[in-house]
Order: structure tokens, then C-alpha cells, then sequence
């Protein structure tokens, strides 16, 4: 949704065409009369430019300059991401089943004073897990399976792989053709 959603915890991230409650209510309900899942989008990691963007959030930014990324060390980051997930299910009508949470491309986690010291002492999933966690406690709470894409954790350890895939649901991608083996598009095009 983005900007389109007629956000209300935070209505300066809305923009001036965005949809109306009463077009999202009618929206859901019409997808669900036609036996269509809606599965909402809100970042939780990186890809958060609609919100970090605007400087009364820069504190919640990894890196100062730049409004990619929430800083996963900083409480208010999780709050800020459980606010507009209970705009989005306040409108839901509880028809929402699944939440997809996005969670990658955070190429910058772990680069500010306190993500170092978090990822010495508990890793890179302990990080990730310490700003999501929270998140998809809530979800799993009101019975909706969260969804998030894989990239971030590929290197982790199998016990953290195994304790988020109780909690959430792993979407794998890849740039390339075969994730299981990159690179093979290339082999392949040359037999």
C-alpha cells in the first residue's frame, strides 16, 4: 500500500490520491466474495523510503543519511511498523489470513554504533530476530501467518532458520533463474 494507504496512526505518510477507507473496505470485501486472498505488504526492515524519508523519522533510519532501512536496534522502529500493520487490520475486517513483511535487502543492518555491539554479542539473526520477533509475535497472536523473503537469512544458523520458520513463512527469491544454483542461466544459454 505504501502511500496510497489512508494511514491514520501516521496521516502525513498518505499522500493526496491516496485511497479512502471506504475504498480499501470495499476493496477486501469484494476480493474475499471472489475467493481472492488479499495479502497486504507493510516493510519492516528495508524498502522504507515512504516513511524514512520524512526527517521527523530520520532517528529510526540505520544509517543517518540514508531512508532505506529501519535501524532494527531502535524500539521505536517496531512500534512504528506494529502501528501502520494495526492500520492496515483495522480495515481488514479480520479477513486478512497472511501478512507479508518484506524483510529484505537490508544490506545496511548492523552498520550504526548499536547494531555492532547487538550483532558481537547475539549475530546477524539475533538482530533481525530482536526487530521482527516482536512483530510476528502480534501476528501469530491474532492467528495471521507473516511472510518474509529469505535474503537476509540465508547464512543463518539452522537453529534461528528453524525457531522464525515456527512463526513465519520464508518466500525465497532469487536475481537469478536457478537460486539453488546461481549462475546457471549462464551454463544453461551456452549448451
Amino acid at each position: 500500500w505504501e502511500d496510497t494507504f489512508p494511514w491514520r496512526a501516521y496521516p502525513e505518510l498518505k499522500s493526496p490520491t491516496a485511497y479512502t477507507p471506504e475504498f480499501i473496505t470495499a476493496f477486501l470485501k469484494r476480493a474475499k466474495e471472489n475467493g481472492i486472498e488479499v495479502i497486504p505488504l507493510v516493510q519492516s526492515l528495508g524498502h522504507s523510503e515512504f516513511v524514512l524519508r520524512y526527517k521527523h523519522f530520520s532517528h529510526l533510519r540505520e544509517l543517518k543519511n540514508d531512508y532505506g532501512e529501519y535501524c532494527p536496534s531502535n524500539p521505536e522502529s517496531h512500534k512504528l511498523v506494529m502501528e501502520l500493520i494495526d492500520d492496515v487490520q483495522d480495515l481488514s475486517d479480520g479477513s486478512i489470513k497472511r501478512f507479508h513483511l518484506g524483510g529484505d535487502e537490508a544490506w545496511r543492518m548492523g552498520s550504526c554504533p548499536k547494531c555492532k555491539r547487538k550483532i558481537r554479542k547475539d549475530g546477524r539473526d539475533g538482530l533481525y530476530l530482536g526487530h521482527v520477533g516482536p512483530i510476528l509475535n502480534r501476528l501469530n497472536y491474532f492467528g495471521i501467518k507473516p511472510i518474509l523473503w529469505d535474503d537476509m537469512m540465508r547464512k543463518w544458523p539452522q537453529k534461528a532458520l528453524k525457531e522464525l520458520g515456527q512463526r513465519a513463512d520464508l518466500m525465497a527469491w532469487s536475481y537469478e533463474a536457478n537460486p539453488v544454483n546461481p549462475g546457471s542461466h549462464l551454463q544453461e544459454a551456452h549448451l
